[in-house]
């Protein structure tokens, strides 16, 4: 009787579960699950404790891999500051923690564990160091031995800079393909001298580090068709420099030269536009140019209302109606 009595409390502490054909007893503390579960269940709990060591610290411990990718997505926040991106930065952090409900990892250990202003610069430097030498050792895989050159002028914020992408050709396991990196966004002139300033200091930069074994030549270049730096004016100027071959070639660029038809068909029609030309074209850039002046004079940051334009459009169209004879007579002569 009294074994039976042990038997019964014993066995109250265990429950009847099934796991497939297969019924088992089991503490009731416990839950029969299998073996695949049970590994996904480690796996995640796994990552869970790597997640909680990332706001254990005092300082930021993330991997360089993945500040490799918060410098990738800070270098498209044009305009936004370093200080501002590290807020960024906490806030999808945070909302991230609230998603998956863990509470007890407070605002001070998010704080400490990502990047801060300090480290978010040294990681956009260095992520640019290092695809530089990753795609520069692309090219050697690639048995890259001539490159072809686009130069273009932007500015963004009233600062001039060039824009200078490399291109080639691979042979890969489904063909050929056009592959390209960006080597310079440097500030320069706007001149043809200045432009080839530019372009030799940014191949420089890019094979400062090369082999002496390397050999890597620009033997193309392409770029605008007007202007001081125009590509006609700019190839002259590299080759003084001993940037390019003296055989390279050069070509105009295909999108502006779809726009001169276009151009010439206007310019035959209304007349050229320009310091000095009184045509339709230079009075609605003069208009457009003094409306610019003026919301920047007067620090509007709003777009000018509809009613404000209208009296200047008025004024124009009384002008051109008054000026047309003159300015017919004007582009015969």
């Amino acid at each position: 009787q009294q074994n039976s009595q042990q038997l019964d409390t014993k066995m109250g502490a265990y429950t009847l579960q099934r796991y497939g054909q297969q019924i088992a007893w089991v503490p009731n503390r416990a839950k029969l699950i299998g073996k695949g579960q049970h590994t996904q269940l480690a796996k995640k709990a796994e990552a869970i404790d790597k997640l909680y060591q990332v706001f254990a610290g005092q300082r930021c411990n993330l991997p360089q891999r993945a500040r490799n990718m918060l410098a990738a997505c800070n270098l498209l926040a044009y305009g936004c500051g370093d200080e501002a991106k590290s807020i960024l930065q906490l806030g999808t952090c945070k909302a991230l923690l609230i998603v998956m409900e863990l509470d007890d990892i407070s605002n001070e250990a998010i704080s400490k564990a990502m990047p801060k202003r300090d480290t978010v610069a040294r990681d956009e430097h260095y992520l640019a160091a290092m695809a530089r030498a990753v795609r520069r050792q692309e090219m050697r895989d690639d048995n890259v031995v001539s490159l072809g050159g686009e130069s273009d002028h932007g500015k963004r914020k009233g600062l001039d800079h060039l824009v200078f992408p490399v291109k080639w050709i691979a042979r890969g396991k489904f063909g050929l393909k056009l592959k390209s990196h960006v080597i310079s966004t440097n500030h320069t002139g706007g001149s043809a001298t200045a432009t080839a300033l530019g372009i030799k200091k940014a191949m420089d930069n890019f094979t400062k580090f090369d082999k002496p074994t390397d050999s890597i030549k620009l033997k193309v270049l392409t770029g605008d068709t007007g202007g001081g730096s125009a590509v006609q004016n700019l190839i002259t100027e590299v080759k003084k420099l001993h940037v390019m071959s003296q055989d390279c070639a050069f070509a105009n660029c295909l999108l502006h030269g779809l726009n001169k038809p276009m151009e010439n068909a206007c310019v035959a029609v209304f007349g050229k536009q320009g310091i000095g030309y009184r045509t339709c074209w230079q009075l609605l850039y003069l208009w457009s140019l003094l409306r610019k002046r003026a919301k920047l004079d007067s620090d509007l940051k709003q777009e000018t209302d509809v009613s404000d334009v209208e009296p200047w459009s008025v004024e124009m169209k009384a002008f051109l109606n008054e000026k047309q004879d003159e300015l017919l007579a004007a582009k015969g002569k």
